[in-house]
This record gives C-alpha cells, sequence and structure tokens, in this order.
C-alpha cells in the first residue's frame, strides 16, 4: 500500500503519485536539520515547542518537531526544500523526518502523538476510523492526471481539449485501479465532452510502470490514464504522447485538478489537541513551507529543486523525466495551500466512493488549522520575504 493513498484496498492501487521506489539509504530514520534531536508532543508546552535550545544572540527557541512523509513521493520536495535551503532553520524549527510508507502508519503515528505532522488519510478519513479530529496544517500538492495515448491516436492539431476527447470513442483506455481517482478523472473528462462511459471500453491493468507500458505497445490499449510521473516515464517511448492535461489551461476541467478549484489531494496534517497546544510552531511551520513553496517556484531554482527530488526518487525518474516533473508539477501544482472548497470537494469525493459515511454537521473549514494558507496568492504573500 503506497503511503499516500486515501482509499484502502483496490483503492490504494490508484495513487500513482506515491508509487516511486524508495531508497534503501532512507529507509532508516532521516534527520532534516543538521543538528541531532527529537521531538516529544506530549511534553510540548504551548508557546515554545517540547525542547528548545536558546542561542546566546538571541531569545528566539528552537523548536523540534516530528514531521512524516515518504520517501519515495517527489511531492514531498518541500520538506527538504525548506531544510536544505534553511526555511526551517530561519523559522525556528528543527524538523525530524519519519520515513512512512503506507497511510495506516501515518494515521496510527498522528493519532498516538508519534508524529506532530505528517500525512496519511485525509482528516475525514482519520475522523471516521479513529475518532480524532486532525487539521491540515499546509497543504502539499494536488493529484492530477493525463491521458496519454499510443501512435494509434495521434494527437489532433488545432482542436480544442473536447474535440481531442472525442477520439477516445471506441477506443481502449487502460487504468490502474477502477475505483481509484484515475477513473473519476476520467469519467469526469469523458461527461464533460458529453461522451457516455458506454462509448469507451475501460482496461483494467495489472499493475504499473512495465505492465502500462506493455499494453500501450502492444495495442491491448489505446489510451492510458496515468499521474504526471507516469506520463514522465512513458512519453516519447515507442510513440507514446500526451493527449490530454488535466491540469493545464485551457484544457478540460476536473474537480481533482488543482488548476480548476484548489483541491490538494494531499495534506500535512496534526492532530487538533497538538495544534491548540503548538500555535506557535504551527505558524512557523506554515511560514518556512509557504518560503519553500515560493523557492521552488522560482524558474532559477527548478535545477537545484530537482536535485533535491532526486534525493528522493533515485534513480527511478531520469534526469529528462525530472525536468518533467519540475515543470509540471512544482510550476502549477505544489503550492502547499488548503481552503473550504477544496477540504469540501474531498469530503465529498470520500462519502461518494463509500470511503466514509456522512460526518453529521461537517464543516470542511473546521478541519483546517488556523493561518493555513487558502491559495497560492496567499502562500505567495506568506513566503515571500523569506525566499
Amino acid at each position: 500500500m503506497q503511503f499516500f493513498s486515501k482509499r484502502e484496498g483496490a483503492r490504494a492501487g490508484n495513487r500513482r503519485i506515491g508509487r516511486l521506489a524508495r531508497l534503501s539509504s532512507l529507509s532508516a530514520l532521516i534527520v532534516l536539520a543538521s543538528a541531532c534531536g527529537s521531538s516529544s508532543a506530549a511534553s510540548s508546552s504551548s508557546s515554545s515547542g517540547s525542547s528548545s535550545s536558546k542561542s546566546a544572540s538571541t531569545t528566539v527557541a528552537t523548536s523540534n518537531i516530528n514531521v512524516a512523509c515518504d520517501t519515495g513521493f517527489f511531492s514531498c520536495t518541500p520538506l527538504l526544500v525548506a531544510n536544505q535551503e534553511g526555511f526551517f532553520a530561519k523559522n525556528h524549527l528543527h524538523a525530524t523526518f519519519i520515513p512512512i510508507s503506507s497511510s495506516t502508519a501515518g494515521e496510527a503515528g498522528l493519532v498516538s502523538g508519534s508524529i506532530d505532522i505528517g500525512l496519511g488519510p485525509d482528516p475525514f478519513v482519520i475522523q471516521s476510523k479513529a475518532g480524532i479530529h486532525v487539521e491540515a496544517v499546509t497543504g502539499l500538492t494536488t493529484e492530477y492526471f493525463l491521458i496519454l495515448a499510443n501512435s494509434s491516436m495521434p494527437t489532433p492539431a488545432n482542436e480544442s481539449p473536447a474535440q481531442i476527447m472525442q477520439s477516445l470513442r471506441g477506443k481502449k483506455i487502460g487504468l490502474v485501479g477502477l475505483g481509484g481517482e484515475g477513473y473519476d478523472t476520467l469519467e469526469y473528462g469523458l461527461n464533460q465532452a458529453k461522451i457516455p462511459l458506454s462509448a469507451v471500453q475501460i482496461v483494467g491493468l495489472s499493475g504499473i510502470g512495465t505492465p502500462e507500458f506493455a499494453a500501450l505497445q502492444s495495442g491491448a490499449i489505446n489510451a492510458l490514464v496515468t499521474d504526471v510521473a507516469g506520463a514522465a516515464s512513458l512519453i516519447g517511448k515507442d510513440g507514446i504522447h500526451q493527449l490530454v492535461n488535466f491540469n493545464q489551461p485551457g484544457v478540460l476541467p476536473s474537480y481533482l485538478s488543482g488548476a480548476a478549484n484548489g483541491l490538494h489531494a494531499n495534506t500535512l496534517m496534526a492532530t487538533k489537541k497538538w495544534i491548540d497546544a503548538h500555535p506557535v510552531q504551527v505558524k512557523e511551520f506554515q511560514k518556512a513551507m509557504a518560503e519553500a513553496s515560493v523557492w521552488m517556484h522560482q524558474q532559477s531554482n527548478f535545477a537545484a529543486t530537482e536535485k533535491i527530488e532526486s534525493q528522493l526518487t533515485g534513480p527511478t525518474l531520469t534526469a529528462s523525466a525530472l525536468k518533467y516533473v519540475t515543470q509540471n508539477v512544482i510550476d502549477s501544482v505544489m503550492a502547499v495551500y488548503v481552503n473550504k472548497a477544496s477540504m469540501q470537494a474531498q469530503y465529498q469525493l470520500d462519502v461518494n466512493q463509500k470511503i466514509i459515511k456522512p460526518i453529521p454537521n461537517v464543516n470542511a473549514a473546521d478541519y483546517i488549522a488556523p493561518g493555513c494558507p487558502s491559495s497560492a496568492a496567499a502562500v505567495n504573500t506568506l513566503g515571500a520575504a523569506g525566499a
């Protein structure tokens, strides 16, 4: 199971962005900051953190926090940027990175207190399963999908996205995880193009990577629904090319697309109990992440960002693939914000897919921590001074 999957079981296979191979060198505890130390949320004070050290030249304390992310997930890049470019240190934080390989582990760590801020199932899932109120401290990245095609389906020139989608009629479209977000996106796109689902043949694939390529190469499928990592790995091989990108301006909107309404499938979360006890650390973390995001969005820093990404992905993505990821993910998606509309959309998706039962009197805004940026503009304002 991939760590960032919000859907367990069959749905976990479609959490495609988190599928990059993990480096064995990252299997042990990774300390983000150069100094050593650990965090103990239970013993933290509400204003200065669980463990602090005062410099002789300043009265501002440095707080230790435990942050969990997936060592094979390139969207964890902002956390490493915040450390390596000094944004955590600048904001008086020493963050210890705890690698986690499943959403269950992320949930367990947040609930037990061994993780202060981290990734796991979305807050509504944790609320429903564990009865613990969890809130988004910052966003991390949206998840969006593309439709790739083999040489049997050249991309029509000078046609609108809806017209391009028409070329899918009668075609075989492959995807991994028939009940997952890729399927949701495809269904939504077909609906926007007024194409009935019965007009295409959806083929479930046995796995990611090689099975996808083999199916396209052999002609078993004409097109493939994949995420940006899949696109980076497959585009250019044996005539495989992009047909539709659900996250680019002018392309069919998707309710899973950050370009459409800011839905962030992945958020960095903490329990309300921890957030209430650590308001200063929450603000410092939000500012450090915003500063990292602003820095990453500057094209002059793309090359440096790709080097940081490679620490997470290792040899899984080539240099050209990393560049593709940087230009298509960081520039348009990785903006670390969350808003009420995006959280409400996430809640509705969870209910529609029967992942959770409806939560009585739910208010999506209650699942967002105070100070969390609600738009890309808010991130830029918060982070501009430090980047």
